[in-house]
């Protein structure tokens, strides 16, 4: 079950949990939890708001229908965490509206952008060509790249009339809309990602200034 729903797909069924619900997982508009691997569980950590800064991410309960949406953090008095009746103001991310929320309504999110590394230590000579032939033995692998759709057509998730779907209905329960983008807005990209395979040794670089990455 998810701790904190983002959408209804996502918020669990009160009857299911009572063991009462008429529906299936497949046709109630709640959910009725997942299946995960013993391997996926992690040890629940309580919310650390003592590193909560100003621009930090962060998920904030919604009072009308207790789904949590994603924000981040305008302004906060960290000294104020010790009131019970302690607040900040947050800045939703889907609206670009700013609010006064209650600390309890908070759950902070871990900052990706500063795990991930500054921009100026980012080499592409380094991290996205392939490595020159040393003269080794060693088996080289074929180089793979993103091509777009020819055609524009192909919809998101049309891969899995060979599979069991899994992915899409995840998706689904954590509030995608099919027929839209991807992300927070849905404004994301609306096709599946392609992907064509160099013969070995190639250089990607050469076979996009030659023209062969995007058909020029």
């Amino acid at each position: 079950m998810f701790t904190h729903p983002q959408s209804i797909a996502m918020k669990p069924c009160p009857f299911f949990l009572e063991g009462r619900c008429k529906f299936g997982s497949e046709q109630c508009r709640f959910s009725h939890g997942y299946s995960v691997g013993l391997s996926d569980l992690r040890e629940y950590l309580e919310p650390d708001f003592s590193a909560l800064r100003q621009g930090s991410p962060c998920l904030v309960k919604n009072t009308s229908d207790s789904l949590w949406q994603q924000a981040s953090v305008v302004e906060w008095d960290g000294l104020a965490e010790e009131h019970e009746a302690a607040k900040l103001a947050v800045r939703m991310s889907h609206s670009g509206k700013t609010t006064c929320v209650r600390l309890e309504d908070v759950i902070p999110l871990p900052d990706l952008g500063e795990s991930s590394g500054s921009e100026s230590d980012y080499d592409p000579d380094v991290s996205d060509r392939p490595e020159e032939e040393d003269g080794g033995d060693e088996e080289e692998v074929p180089v793979v790249v993103w091509q777009p759709a020819q055609n524009g057509t192909q919809p998101l998730g049309d891969w899995e009339k060979h599979t069991r779907g899994i992915g899409s209905r995840l998706m689904e329960k954590m509030g995608y809309v099919w027929g839209e983008g991807l992300g927070v807005r849905r404004n994301g990209r609306t096709e599946p990602v392609e992907a064509v395979v160099f013969p070995q040794g190639s250089n990607a670089v050469a076979m996009e200034v030659s023209g062969q990455v995007h058909g020029a």
